[in-house]
């Protein structure tokens, strides 16, 4: 990668969800686990589509991509969301390529 490469910050949409799998995928074992605090080997398209198909009530997921295209490569996601009714508490979780 370029070190004058640009990146783009937007919502996750579900058309990401390809992009998302890799960007898994891609990830060592151990930024997988420090991102979702258990293993994961092969994420699911149940659990990918859970990433992807965001309730903005109560959740906000971003991506950092490479470029803004239908090729798209994610290298970075940060997703917040609420744990109680009031939104007063939060989950909060950052993951980076493994580059």
């Amino acid at each position: 990668m370029r070190e004058d490469a640009e990146f783009y910050i937007r919502p996750i949409r579900p058309d990401d969800a390809e992009r998302e799998r890799q960007f898994i995928e891609t990830l060592s074992p151990e930024s997988r686990h420090q991102r979702f605090m258990h293993t994961v080997h092969n994420p699911s398209s149940c659990f990918i589509q859970q990433m992807v198909n965001v309730e903005y009530r109560r959740t906000m997921a971003l991506v950092a991509v490479l470029a803004e295209s239908d090729s798209a490569q994610i290298m970075g996601t940060a997703q917040a969301a609420a744990t109680d009714e009031h939104r007063s508490n939060c989950d909060f979780a950052v993951a980076v390529a493994d580059i």
